[in-house]
């Protein structure tokens, strides 16, 4: 015997029409092309970032070029300002003379007191002397004892 065999179609399935698309494919296209889209944005922005970077970067490179040359002129300078000719120089300009020992005692103060310590020289002091004499400077009495908290390194007590 011979069985008959029937195929079954479901009332859900009909045949389409060529050219025709359902709403789930078009909401997936749709779905995809968006995705792809804000990529495509997101990577044109990171692009455009790192190239605005990359020029204030240079910017900065080169402002600190001229930072580092405009250190090492002020360096430069602040060397040959303090340099004992230049010190000199400055001093004279401010009315400074050298000090030598002819021209130690040669300026008079307007204090009578001082003025009298300065005027008569003694005989037996040396230039030093006065100076000391006229600046109230008094020896030490007697010994001085040195104090120190560190022993020095290769020194016993």
């Amino acid at each position: 015997m011979k069985r008959k065999t029937r195929t079954v179609t479901s009332k859900s399935r009909k045949a389409k029409a060529p050219g025709t698309m359902t709403w789930k494919f078009k909401t997936a296209a749709t779905v995809a092309f968006l995705v792809v889209a804000g990529g495509l944005f997101f990577a044109a922005d990171n692009h455009f970032a790192s190239v605005n970077m990359a020029f204030g970067n240079s910017e900065l490179r080169k402002q600190l070029a001229d930072l580092e040359a405009e250190k090492r002129r002020l360096m430069l300078s602040r060397e040959v300002a303090l340099s004992p000719a230049e010190i000199r120089k400055s001093a004279r300009s401010l009315g400074f003379i050298p000090m030598t020992a002819s021209n130690l005692g040669t300026y008079r103060s307007s204090d009578p007191e001082l003025a009298k310590k300065t005027a008569k020289p003694s005989a037996g002091q040396s230039v030093a002397g006065q100076v000391l004499a006229s600046l109230n400077v008094r020896e030490p009495v007697g010994k001085v004892n040195k104090t120190s908290l560190v022993t020095p390194v290769g020194r016993k007590n």
